[in-house]
Formats: C-alpha cells, sequence, structure tokens
C-alpha cells in the first residue's frame, strides 16, 4: 500500500512540478518541509519512538542534502529544460543505477530476476523512442 502511494505521490508531483513558476530553491525548501512534516506524521502513525543515536542524524544528513535537496535540484533543473515525458524516461534508470551500487558497495550477487529486471531497465527507454518515432510516423502518413 506504501510502494502504491508512492508511485501515485511521486506521479503527481513530477506533474505539478513541471507548472511550478516560482524560484527553484525556494520550491525545493518548501517541498522538503512538506515531505519532512508528511514524513514524521507517517511515521508516528505506523511505527514506534526510538530515541536516536548519534549516527542516525548523519544518515538523515546524507540522505537529505544527496537525495532530496540535490536530487530535486538537478531534477527541477532538468524539467525547466525537457519536457516531463523525457525526464520521466530517465527515472527507470534509478534501479538500475541502484543494482550496480549494490553489487559494488555491499558485494552482494544479482539473481537471475536481477539481471533480467536490469535488462527490461536498459532497453525500456530506447524501446518508448522507437515507438515514439513509429507512431509519429504514422501520424504524419495519415496526415
Amino acid at each position: 500500500m506504501f510502494a502504491v502511494l508512492a508511485a501515485v505521490s511521486w506521479g503527481l508531483f513530477t506533474n505539478l512540478i513541471k507548472k511550478n513558476q516560482k524560484d527553484i530553491l525556494v520550491s525545493t525548501f518548501f517541498i522538503t518541509i512538506v515531505a519532512f512534516v508528511l514524513s514524521v506524521g507517517a511515521n508516528l502513525a505506523s511505527s514506534r519512538f526510538i530515541i536516536p543515536q548519534k549516527t542516525d542524524f548523519y544518515g538523515v544528513l546524507w540522505l537529505s542534502m544527496s537525495n532530496i535537496v540535490l536530487g530535486f535540484f538537478l531534477y527541477f533543473r532538468a524539467l525547466k529544460y525537457s519536457s516531463a515525458s523525457l525526464i520521466a524516461s530517465f527515472t527507470f534508470f534509478t534501479p538500475f543505477v541502484t543494482l550496480i551500487f549494490i553489487v559494488l558497495l555491499l558485494g552482494e550477487k544479482l539473481t537471475v530476476t536481477d539481471c533480467l529486471a536490469a535488462i527490461l531497465i536498459i532497453f525500456s527507454v530506447p524501446i518508448q523512442k522507437v515507438g515514439n518515432l513509429v507512431s509519429k510516423k504514422d501520424e504524419q502518413l495519415l496526415n
């Protein structure tokens, strides 16, 4: 249920942010604050409270800066200069990059299913682009 809600939230977020005409830094700050408040609420509703350790704060700081602040900033900049559908295509590579990091940094071995998923990810964007070209040619032939 949480994964489905996350997918719906991400889809809504990425489409609404394309319409955003405000300053990108202010927008990123506001989105980060809203995400923090919603995360705290979700954690309170679905988890039990434990006292965080000092190293937990380093992890939160790292994730906040690398994933949320830097990631959102770069994502918003890309949306400003490219179409949302093109940028959305690149998000398919996130799981592939994650698999590479799992193998390199954690030393885990990939299963056959992981390899098949990686192959699907690698070829999904080129196949999508070929499909777009074919449908454009079909439209031109009909006109």
